[in-house]
């Protein structure tokens, strides 16, 4: 009762009441002064009869037209306003597209293997990740299957708490992977199917007793699911 009060009739009265405010402040703020009155009536009392006839450009011949670079300069200083331009610039650039050797390679994977030895014993481990110049900075949340390439992935999930994974090549990059915590998640969850069958005329009795022969049919592999 409380709620329908709420939503069918304590809150629509409210709205009103706020709306009648909000129409009355904009009635009262918009008014027509004296001018704006007169020339009102000037414009609906005052009448004018008036007759036009149109010339055409096309009706003038361009030969008959004579213009010189005076005449567009003179033109240009007299509507300069119609014709402003924001500054702007022209770029030429060229692109160098920077490939690492295969020295390169090799000396960041000589880097990321000796870091691995050190990262295996180290204490604190998102100190050195960060002091390491790791592009990648430290993440202490815990990650589920489908976080980690393929690659690494199983091994990652198969191995103790403190393991060091690595170096691993992936997308232009050497990557080494230490297993810090492991948490077991305490949600469980579960993919399921389900067949309804409807109550039919109140019986229900007989609507079990279908649930009952359809799960029978089931398990005995006369039908499928």
């Amino acid at each position: 009762m409380k709620y329908k009060w709420l939503t069918f009739f304590e809150t629509p009265i409210k709205d009103e009441i706020v709306g009648q405010k909000y129409a009355t402040l904009l009635k009262s703020a918009v008014f027509i002064n004296k001018l704006d009155a007169e020339v009102n009536f000037v414009e609906n009392n005052h009448a004018i009869s008036a007759q036009m006839v149109s010339i055409p450009f096309s009706t003038i011949s361009d030969s008959a037209v004579v213009y010189d670079d005076s005449d567009l300069k003179s033109y240009l200083n007299k509507n300069k306003d119609k014709y402003k331009q924001e500054a702007s610039a022209d770029l030429d650039f060229v692109l160098f597209n920077v490939t690492p050797s295969a020295k390169d390679s090799q000396e960041v994977k000589n880097w990321a293997m000796t870091n691995m030895e050190k990262f295996k014993i180290v204490k604190n481990d998102s100190t050195y990740v960060d002091i390491s110049g790791s592009e990648t900075f430290f993440d202490n949340t815990y990650k589920n299957r489908g976080s980690f390439p393929a690659e690494v992935e199983n091994f990652l999930f198969s191995v103790d708490s403190g393991t060091v994974v690595g170096p691993y090549y992936n997308n232009g990059k050497w990557t080494v992977y230490k297993l810090s915590g492991i948490s077991y998640d305490t949600v469980n969850s579960m993919s399921a199917s389900h067949i309804l069958i409807m109550i039919e005329a109140g019986d229900s009795n007989a609507a079990l007793a279908k649930a009952r022969a359809t799960m029978a049919e089931i398990k005995a592999g006369t039908k499928d699911f």
